[in-house]
């Protein structure tokens, strides 16, 4: 996992830092990353722009007020997103953060995975 989050984008990296900061000062709790990359061109996980959090060690309160907080420090810049998410996406109560693309919304893999990568894969991100 910690190979995976050296290529998530460094504004992303900020806000999960912070994120961590707050809680451990707050609540004591540790930051668990539970997902990084998802092979699915269609998700901000594929772009290195979404991480998941896991939230079981807070209660349902903390986390909302955590959402609430890191949404006002870290506004996602695009109308009805938000930068943290905590939701179900139906494997479980858990944090979602993202950040919009920088390039006017144009999807682009990593410059830090290198060319190579991107010239291996098809749109779909498959092997070619």
């Amino acid at each position: 996992m910690e190979e995976e989050f050296a290529l998530v984008d460094r504004k992303l990296q900020k806000i999960v830092f912070a994120m961590e900061a707050v809680m451990d000062a707050l609540y004591e709790k540790t930051l668990v990353i539970t997902s990084v990359y998802r092979d699915n061109y269609r998700s901000n996980h594929y772009y290195y722009r979404a991480v998941d959090i896991r939230s079981s060690d807070l209660t349902h309160e903390q986390c909302m007020d955590m959402t609430r907080a890191l949404n006002l420090i870290f506004p996602y810049g695009k109308a009805a997103y938000e930068t943290v998410l905590y939701h179900n996406a139906g494997s479980g109560w858990h944090f979602h953060v993202q950040i919009k693309a920088e390039n006017d919304g144009k999807r682009k893999l990593p410059e830090k995975l290198g060319r190579n990568y991107r010239e291996n894969k098809n749109a779909s991100g498959m092997e070619v």
